[in-house]
């Protein structure tokens, strides 16, 4: 048995029941609750550095990973030094967030000083990283893993998002990018990660490199879909947890984009993405689907 965090809150929250057991402020009789939390994450240090942009990275580059240049941005004049050595637009994010809530693509020295003040710099009291600005398309990379061992995995770009450009996807498409397979097993080997996560790059238009950006230690909208393409994550897990062996199955065909529910439909309600491809679409479970619509309508 594995408890699945399925949101930074709940990553967050199980980390803190590690850090009160470590503290001795938890009863020694949820003792088997605090060794399922540990089975479950893995290396809780991991999911704590990885919720950390720039953690995240560092680790990246200790391992040799291909990644964007980038400096700590400690104070003003960092910014301003890194546009004027490596041109602009450059890319600012703060140290914690999701979504592309905390991220800036700035074309200018006057908006990377205003995106410097409104993620928080200096006295908002979040650090913050600017990296180098790499022309292309972002793509995931979403795992499932026990122990740090890769159970199964899959790469999906980010073809469209909303709202656009750092939100969420809306629509994605399959490809192959070695590269990014294979920084992310190294990153899952060398943190012992247990559970699902996602590695996000972007692959270079020009050379078709995979630039690592940052690793979300928990389930994304793609582990949903990878059935779709031979390759089933959760059925992944549940033959390692059963003792039975998981085979990756070979389809004959599969949707040339996945339209995500309901980013794409909130995008752009006519979409043709919405009829052509596959729609995730939670049909099976009626009163979900309502509530979504009645929330999102309302």
């Amino acid at each position: 048995v594995l408890l699945i965090p399925a949101c930074e809150l709940a990553v967050r929250f199980l980390l803190n029941i590690i850090d009160a057991d470590a503290n001795e402020q938890v009863d020694k009789r949820f003792a088997d609750v605090v060794d399922l939390v540990r089975r479950s994450l893995g290396e809780p240090e991991f999911h704590r550095a990885m919720l950390s942009k720039i953690e995240t990275n560092a680790l990246a580059e200790e391992l040799g990973l291909r990644v964007p240049k980038q400096v700590l941005a400690n104070r003003q004049d960092d910014v301003t030094e890194f546009g004027d050595e490596h041109g602009y637009p450059l890319v600012l994010k703060g140290e914690y967030g999701h979504a592309g809530n905390a991220v800036r693509i700035c074309a200018t020295a006057a908006e990377a000083s205003a995106a410097y003040r409104d993620l928080g710099g200096n006295d908002g009291g979040q650090r913050l990283l600017v990296q180098q600005y790499i022309q292309g398309v972002v793509a995931s990379q979403s795992s499932v893993a026990v122990s740090g061992q890769v159970l199964e995995t899959v790469t999906l770009l980010k073809y469209l998002t909303h709202p656009a450009p750092m939100g969420p996807s809306s629509v994605l498409r399959r490809v192959d990018n070695p590269e990014a397979e294979q920084a992310t097993r190294a990153l899952l080997r060398r943190s012992g990660n247990s559970g699902f996560s996602a590695a996000n790059f972007i692959i270079e238009h020009e050379t078709n490199a995979a630039y690592f950006i940052e690793l979300n230690p928990r389930p994304t909208p793609p582990c949903t879909v990878a059935r779709l393409f031979g390759r089933d994550l959760f059925r992944a897990l549940w033959c390692r947890l059963s003792g039975v062996a998981y085979e990756r199955q070979v389809l004959a065909e599969h949707p040339e984009t996945i339209a995500l529910f309901p980013n794409e439909w909130l995008r752009d309600p006519h979409s043709q993405y919405l009829t052509r491809g596959y729609h995730d679409v939670p049909w099976d479970d009626p009163r979900l689907l309502k509530a979504y619509i009645n929330g999102f309508v309302s």
